[in-house]
């Protein structure tokens, strides 16, 4: 009993290291050591769309470059999604609905949320990279071959929206400092001191 009260002051102090092998496991148990769980298999299915779906989010987020547009698994995803919607509204029509009824569908709600967060974020990861390296992609053969057709297409317009927009001002310069892809370095004399501006991964 001493020694309870001990780690609960201990606890409560905020200094639970005493209490790792206690609190947290040792070890041996399911939760510990070689039996590790892993609580997103637990939750879904490893091979999913949406577990697929997930790891190319996280792999987007990681890799400098771009990476090859996942365009069968994004319509997968999409389908399923409109499915499910069009399941829950029907089951929102039923007019013999109760409580317990009602908490299912909000269930449901909240997890195709959470797949369309995933979606949006996948496509919204790659459209900031594609903003950030827009000349470098546009001109690099093997970086517009991962892109998806919408993707090029908003690819090609951002490139010609940013050349327009900067279009104005450089025209106001000299000729040789007019281009927004090379800057000039040194004096007007010094020749082959041209530097790239594309930004790449």
């Amino acid at each position: 009993a001493a020694g309870d009260g001990g780690a609960r002051r201990r606890a409560r102090d905020g200094d639970d290291d005493d209490l790792e092998p206690e609190a947290y496991g040792d070890g041996d148990d399911e939760f510990g050591g070689e039996d590790e769980v892993n609580l997103d298999e637990a939750y879904e299915p490893v091979d999913s769309d949406v577990m697929r779906l997930k790891r190319a989010w996280v792999q987007e987020r990681l890799a400098p470059e771009i990476l090859e547009h996942q365009t069968e698994l994004v319509d997968a995803v999409k389908r399923a999604i409109e499915t499910q919607e069009e399941r829950i509204e029907r089951e929102q029509e039923n007019e013999n609905r109760d409580t317990s009824d009602n908490i299912v569908t909000n269930i449901y709600w909240m997890e195709l949320n959470r797949v369309k967060y995933l979606l949006r974020e996948y496509l919204r990861t790659r459209l900031r990279k594609m903003e950030r390296h827009a000349l470098f992609i546009f001109e690099d053969e093997t970086s517009r071959a991962k892109l998806s057709s919408a993707e090029l297409k908003y690819l090609e317009d951002y490139n010609n929206a940013v050349h327009e927009h900067l279009k104005g001002v450089l025209d106001e310069l000299p000729e040789h400092y007019r281009s927004h892809v090379v800057q000039q370095i040194g004096n007007d004399d010094d020749d082959d001191k041209d530097q790239s501006m594309k930004p790449e991964p």
